[in-house]
């Protein structure tokens, strides 16, 4: 009997590569790589692909020396049929020989680094342990079975630093893409901005400040979900 089963890198970590880039992992069969591939292409505001590896390869040159993808992060979201079914700490217990890994930027810990490092967010706030992701009404470009609405995160600024947070993270568009929307979450479909789809609501006073949003590449991870429902996506004896 063969169920359907995808691995994930953890939706609400990052591995940190040489401290240089956040990266979050999708690992995906060679049959539907090239799909994948393309979703990322037609949207890369919220995919910014990093690198894809060759089917069966389980290194992750040139971002770590001397690593395998199957063991090097700290844990792995298994899915089956689009749904999440279990968390593992390794995947070397399933086949690989097919398998593509995709490298994807993440796109809140950059921003969250650059907003931090120019002041404009204060790191002593303890409600910035998990940024807020919302999805959105705004659909990707889909490619095949990959298809999923715009997801977004979230950064609460104030009102007198707007014009400045633009200019900061600007400097990040050709990694990340550039702001979203900036104000009324319901001009982009959040109907509630203190029940974010992952991660915490941002425990500030709202009055003071004004939400603005950026492309999320947790998208990634919502179409590879949606995706899931449709194919088999990697195979396993049991």
């Amino acid at each position: 009997m063969a169920s359907r089963i995808m691995a994930v890198k953890g939706l609400n970590a990052a591995a940190s590569f040489r401290g240089q880039l956040y990266v979050n992992v999708i690992v995906v069969p060679s049959t539907n790589a090239d799909q994948f591939e393309k979703f990322c292409k037609l949207n890369k505001s919220c995919c910014p692909k990093l690198q894809r590896s060759a089917p069966g390869d389980t290194t992750t040159k040139p971002l770590v020396r001397d690593s395998d993808i199957r063991t090097l992060l700290p844990f792995y979201h298994v899915l089956k049929n689009g749904h999440e079914v279990e968390r593992v700490t390794n995947l070397t217990q399933f086949p690989w020989n097919d398998m593509v890994a995709f490298y994807i930027a993440s796109i809140s810990h950059h921003i969250e680094e650059e907003l931090i490092a120019t002041g404009i967010l204060d790191v002593s706030e303890e409600n910035m342990k998990t940024v807020p992701h919302y999805k959105t009404n705004i659909m990707c470009k889909e490619a095949g079975a990959f298809g999923s609405p715009l997801v977004v995160c979230m950064f609460p600024i104030p009102k007198r630093l707007l014009e400045r947070t633009v200019a900061v993270t600007s400097r990040l568009e050709t990694l990340i893409g550039t702001v979203v929307h900036i104000g009324d979450p319901s001009v982009i479909g959040i109907k509630d901005i203190t029940k974010p789809y992952l991660g915490n609501a941002f425990d500030v006073d709202m009055d003071g400040v004004v939400p603005v949003f950026w492309p999320s590449s947790l998208t990634a991870h919502a179409a590879v979900k949606r995706a899931g429902k449709y194919f088999e996506l990697f195979s396993k004896s049991t």
